[in-house]
């Protein structure tokens, strides 16, 4: 079998029928094995349903089957409705009907998805212009990026071996420079004879260009004679025959014409077997069936992508080339694309490709193509190839059955039998043109009935140039009629001029109009016949009989338009105004009083009843046009209604009073203003006189307004504007609605998501087994047990498992099965807890997984010169370093603009503010030399040492420390930015870290003329660093004689006098219990326990907790706010530190309360005394500790308040250390 990559597996025959299994497994399964047993299978699975293969009920039951699948996606594409057709009279079809679509090896449907990314690629345009090259999501320069993965996982290639570039016919052309070298005899090009014309124009062109006479070179491939299909046996032996002539082979991989899908492995090999190369044109293959076109060895091949890829008309094509021929001298059309990136803007004049398939690019590849191509990409990801082919041959099998049922042997199929040797196509071969109606009639894709308009033979044949036409065709395009027998067809509509025997003569012909009879004796509604005139008449007469009987109510005659056509022309004969001879004993009118039909009168009376019953359908059709008028005037005056209601209430909430927020383009009060967390604004901009008064002042004094005379064009202008203080307040709020919009869109996003899952997993359990049923239908209704089963979903959804498959797994089970009985045990108490442990643990891992990200260090790309100039003027603008000063006592580096003016004005958040955005325009780009990348990585170093002065002075020491990390990182031999991490580290209580951070200054100031100066800064700094850490030593040391006076460590220890020991100790009770230590002291048996390890972490988990930048700020604060005094200090630090230790009692299975908080500390202090005591506990138990108490350890640890005053204050901020003073 053509491209077999192995025997295949068992396969479950059972799977179509009700009672089976079909998952994307065994459409996979049923690839596998090349199609095998799929028109058995799906025969059974019509037995099963006791109807026959043809039947409608078959098809819905596969639809069912299929439509809960990856592979079925038909909801991603738009189908094109009937009435947006060309050509078709809207009155002859169901406009809002789908149409059946099978020209996909011409173009493939549209995307929902593709006008959305096409929108925001032109939106982006719009907005941003030529900075879209690298800026936004998808940066336009390396847009191709975004396709090259999933097209290689398509055509089974590696990513390094495929481009996306240009289209179909200049992708073979640049493969045949590249691999067509004629040397000698070698010239010859294999091609498919019926090979579609663009490629026989490319290899015709090719040999041309080489000198070569086409006629000569050419060597079509021909199929035997009475064959449509060549056999992969007659092309080995074409090969083996052209021998060392044969320099390339050049197939279809799937032919358009016959659908045959080519052995690509064999017919590659067997070329490289004479030394030819082997060059395939996989445009109707390339999301049609599966390739491997890397592992088959193929030298080169090429597609385009708005066939099964659906990619839109003219789209970019796709290119590769074999790994083995990469970056080994081919010769190739060099274009400015195709050299390596980071060299591609230099705009020098010497040829460095890249080493993958890129080499081969000319130029940029276009934007609004590759997003289209993305967003068929897209659709492809949920699901593999594999599956879609197993999926289309299972189709394709039954389009063969319904072809053999329900026409039978009127046409030929020319496509392979054999599945495995063919696409998703059958091309079908018809030996006259009935036979092509009549297999269409069948298969209900042509309408039964026919539109035709009056024609005589001579203008047919002028018109359509046929001399002999079939009745049914004179020049018409649709029958229209309705059905009242198999064989027998009523008119509805204009009227047809044909013969009595249905063909053209030299007879008068008949007229048929509405109300007559046409008959089709063959039964394949192929030929029309006129009924005797004696049949048409009593038609009407059966007609009239029922209607003056009552036998037809007014709905039916105002559903069947049929009936009441026909009833109004008989009332026309009825007409007491006319008499008209009867024609072949047709109606007659005689008088004003009586009518005949077929010999019997009708009264005056009767004619009025026909005429009532007659004119009720009108009535009906008025009385429902009026009903529906009034409804709509309604339905416009209640929404008028509403909204002048809403429009009254909005204005009477609004105030007439100034206030903040009435200055700003905002509908809310001040208290939701402040409980929204808006930035509050100065008092001063609710005066309405201030802001005159500042109108009246930017309007005459320029050094009030420095834009009083300056062009708005001027950047200038703009930098000045943002920072007056009131339209910096305006932008600050509109930062924040901008911040919270992003998470209420995404809020909305999660509960619709959730929503639509609900729904699915309501389905899904619907399907499960009734034991499972039983076990989670009386807890669905809780938010824990929902959470649950979405996270399988989620697992099904990313193993490819079904979902009843993940649910039955018993660990899944087991969890249900726990779920289950704490809820009986406790009610909705226990739900409530175990969706608290559930949410903890989920922020846990987003905040884990976040952390992850933010540590990853994102690859900066290469930016041209007009970029480089913006982002560097732009950082400039921001933060422009003073190169003089020494480290410990030099002034902050400064700001030519917004940054130094911010910090001179005390404003050290604002200045934050602004060095953080100049980092965060800097850090994405680098330069492509390297004297220009030193520049750039100089200026963004010297910012992120002000941002790290100015996130210390803030009391984000994390912040300071990551920054000042990162420069240190982008300049190592930088002094000064080694010193901001000492000092960030000091924050942190990372001593030693500190203390290597010194010794790498001493380092880099080797050889500098400030050597000295240098020298002693660092030293003063170490001399702190020892100082701090001899603090510590001795409050430890104090901390154990405590203990040990207490008898802390005896396990007979015991407290005679209660309130001694209250005395005693160092806070009240009511403080120990508001914070309890890992060196506390606890005695109770009945509560949880701890591994040694575990105590570690938890304690590991506790410290990174405190040491976090804003929990160390409110520590400083409330030391503040305390003067430093030890018991107010601590019994209001639990109020601070309790939300940080809730996660982490959470996740290691405590209470998130000072209950459990108390038991946590229990169960550390099994390790760090008594018979267990770990000195790893203990040593994690007082780095806890000093990360908790922050700037008031030395305080609580030590008895003389006073001997550390001073440098309590100046840690409190009260007084600043050398390296702290800023200019």
């Amino acid at each position: 079998m053509p491209n077999a990559k192995r025997n295949g597996s068992a396969i479950d025959h059972h799977a179509l029928t009700p009672g089976g299994s079909l998952d994307s497994a065994w459409l996979t399964s049923l690839a596998t094995n090349h199609g095998r047993g799929a028109k058995s299978d799906l025969q059974n699975a019509a037995q099963a349903l006791g109807a026959s293969v043809s039947a409608v009920e078959v098809a819905k039951f596969l639809d069912k089957k299929l439509q809960d699948l990856p592979s079925f996606q038909r909801a991603a594409f738009l189908v094109p409705s009937k009435g947006g057709l060309p050509g078709i009279d809207p009155a002859l079809v169901r406009v809002d009907e789908e149409c059946v679509y099978l020209v996909g090896n011409s173009l493939g449907l549209q995307p929902s998805r593709t006008r959305v990314l096409v929108s925001e690629e032109l939106d982006k345009w719009a907005k941003w212009g030529v900075n879209g090259h690298f800026t936004g999501d998808r940066p336009w320069m390396p847009i191709d990026e975004n396709v090259i993965q999933q097209s290689a996982a398509i055509v089974g290639a590696e990513k390094d071996e495929v481009a996306i570039m240009n289209s179909l016919t200049v992708n073979l052309h640049l493969l045949f420079v590249s691999f067509y070298r004629p040397e000698g005899s070698r010239n010859r090009i294999m091609y498919e004879a019926s090979a579609f014309g663009s490629d026989y124009f490319a290899f015709e062109s090719q040999a041309r260009l080489h000198g070569l006479d086409p006629t000569k070179v050419l060597l079509p491939l021909n199929a035997r004679p009475g064959e449509e299909l060549l056999r992969t046996e007659d092309i080995v032996s074409a090969i083996q025959a052209a021998g060392e002539s044969l320099a390339v082979v050049c197939l279809g991989t799937v032919q358009y014409y016959t659908g045959q899908y080519f052995d690509v492995k064999a017919i590659t090999e067997a070329a490289h077997a004479v030394g030819a190369m082997a060059i395939w044109d996989c445009a109707h293959a390339v999301g049609n069936v599966d390739l491997s076109l890397h592992e088959w060895g193929v030298d080169g091949a090429c597609w385009c992508n708005y066939k099964y890829l659906n990619a839109g008309p003219g789209a970019i094509g796709g290119f590769f080339v074999h790994r083995k021929h990469l970056n080994k001298g081919l010769p190739l059309l060099a274009g400015w694309w195709g050299q390596k990136q980071a060299v591609r803007f230099n705009m020098e004049h010497s040829w460095d490709p890249e080493v993958d398939a890129g080499a081969w690019r000319l130029s940029n590849p276009p934007v609004l193509q590759t997003v289209s191509l993305l967003a068929s990409l897209e659709i492809f990801s949920r699901t593999t190839m594999s599956e879609l082919r197993g999926r289309s041959m299972l189709l394709t099998a039954y389009l063969e059955l319904l072809i053999a049922d329900l026409v039978g042997d009127q046409l030929s199929v020319i496509t392979p039998e054999c599945p495995s040797s063919r696409g998703c196509q059958l091309s079908l071969k018809f030996s006259e043109e009935r036979s092509c109606l009549a297999t269409f009639t069948a298969l209900e894709r042509f309408k039964k009935g026919i539109k035709v308009e009056k024609m005589s033979k001579e203008e047919a044949d002028k018109k359509l140039g046929v001399s002999s036409w079939p009745t049914w065709g004179c020049g018409a395009s649709k029958f229209d009629w309705e059905y009242s027998g198999t064989e027998t067809a009523y008119i509805l509509e204009g009227e047809v001029t044909v013969t009595p025997t249905g063909e053209w003569s030299d007879a008068d012909p008949a007229t048929i109009e509405a109300g007559d009879l046409a008959t089709f004796p063959d039964g394949k509604y192929n030929s029309v016949a006129i009924a005797p005139a004696c049949k048409q008449q009593a038609f009407r007469e059966a007609l009239l009989k029922k209607i003056v009987g009552e036998e037809l109510s007014g709905e039916d005659l105002v559903k069947h338009e049929k009936f009441l056509k026909a009833k109004e022309e008989a009332l026309s004969q009825l007409s007491t105004k006319q008499s008209a001879p009867a024609k072949d004993g047709g109606i007659s009118l005689r008088t004003t009083q009586q009518s005949r039909l077929g010999g019997a009168a009708f009264d005056e009376e009767t004619a009025r009843k026909l005429e009532a019953i007659a004119g009720r359908a009108a009535q009906d059709a008025t009385r429902r046009e009026l009903e529906k008028a009034k409804e709509a005037s309604r339905a416009m005056a209640d929404a008028q209604a509403e909204a002048q209601s809403s429009l009254q209430a909005a204005v009477a909430h609004l105030s007439s009073e100034p206030k903040a927020a009435s200055l700003m383009p905002t509908w809310i009060s001040d208290d939701e203003y402040r409980d929204l967390g808006y930035p509050q604004m100065d008092p001063k901009f609710r005066d309405r006189e201030w802001h005159r008064k500042q109108l009246q002042l930017d309007s005459t004094d320029p050094r009030h307004n420095p834009n009083l005379n300056r062009d708005q064009s001027d950047p200038e202008f703009w930098y000045h504007a943002a920072r007056r203080p009131f339209n910096k307040a305006l932008l600050r709020t509109e930062q924040h609605w901008n911040a919270r919009r992003e998470v209420w869109l995404k809020q909305f996003e999660q509960v619709k998501d959730m929503n639509q899952r609900r729904e699915l997993l309501s389905d899904l359990l619907e399907d499960s087994p009734a034991d499972v049923k039983r076990l989670v239908t009386p807890i669905l209704h809780y938010s824990i047990t929902m959470n649950v089963l979405i996270g399988f979903l989620e697992k099904a959804e990313k193993t490819r498992r079904t979902f009843e498959e993940v649910l039955l797994d018993e660990e899944n089970l087991n969890v249900l099965r726990g779920i289950r009985d704490r809820i009986d045990a406790k009610g909705d108490q226990a739900a409530d807890e175990m969706l608290q442990e559930y949410d903890a643990r989920s922020r846990l891992l987003a905040f884990d997984a976040q952390e992850k990200k933010d540590g990853e260090e994102q690859e900066r790309r290469v930016a041209d010169v007009t970029t480089l100039a913006q982002i560097m003027n732009w950082g400039q603008k921001c933060k422009k370093e003073k190169q003089t000063g020494c480290v410990a006592n030099e002034p902050l580096p400064a700001s030519n603009q917004d940054g130094l003016v911010e910090w001179e004005q005390g404003n050290y958040a604002e200045a934050r503010a602004s060095w953080r955005q100049a980092h965060e325009t800097l850090r994405p780009f680098k330069a492509a030399d390297k004297e220009t990348n030193e520049l750039l990585f100089e200026l963004h170093t010297a910012i992120l040492k002000n941002l790290a002065q100015a996130s210390m002075k803030l009391g984000y020491w994390n912040e300071a420390t990551k920054v000042s990390t990162l420069a240190t990182q982008l300049c190592p031999e930088d002094h000064k930015a080694w010193f901001r991490r000492a000092c960030a580290l000091e924050g942190l209580g990372s001593l030693d870290e500190a203390e290597k951070c010194l010794q790498k200054i001493d380092e880099c100031s080797v050889g500098r003329p400030d050597r000295l100066r240098i020298a002693k800064d660092t030293q003063a700094k170490r001399e702190k660093l020892q100082a701090l850490r001899e603090r510590e030593q001795a409050s430890l040391k104090r901390t154990m004689e405590k203990a040990l006076g207490r008898s802390v460590f005896s396990e007979e220890r015991q407290v005679d006098n209660e309130e001694e020991a209250a005395k005693d100790s160092l806070e009240s009770d009511e403080q120990r219990r508001a914070l309890p230590t890992p060196n506390g002291i606890f005695q109770d048996s009945n509560r949880k326990h701890l591994t040694r390890e575990g105590a570690k972490d938890l304690l590991h988990a506790l410290r990174d907790a405190y040491r976090d930048s804003t929990f160390q700020k409110q520590v400083m604060k409330l030391a503040r706010d305390v003067r430093g005094e030890k018991r107010p200090f601590l019994a209001n630090l639990a109020n601070v530190a309790l939300p940080l230790q809730k996660p982490v009692l959470e996740k290691f299975g405590f209470e998130p309360s000072e209950k459990g908080l108390k038991e946590m500390m229990r169960a550390v202090q099994d390790y760090t005394r008594g018979p267990k005591a770990n000195a790893g506990v203990k040593r994690a138990a007082d780095e806890t500790t000093v990360a908790l108490y922050g700037v008031m350890y030395d305080t609580l640890t030590r008895p003389d308040d006073a001997a550390i005053r001073p440098q309590l204050e100046a840690r409190l901020g009260r007084g600043h250390d050398a390296e702290d003073v800023e200019t």
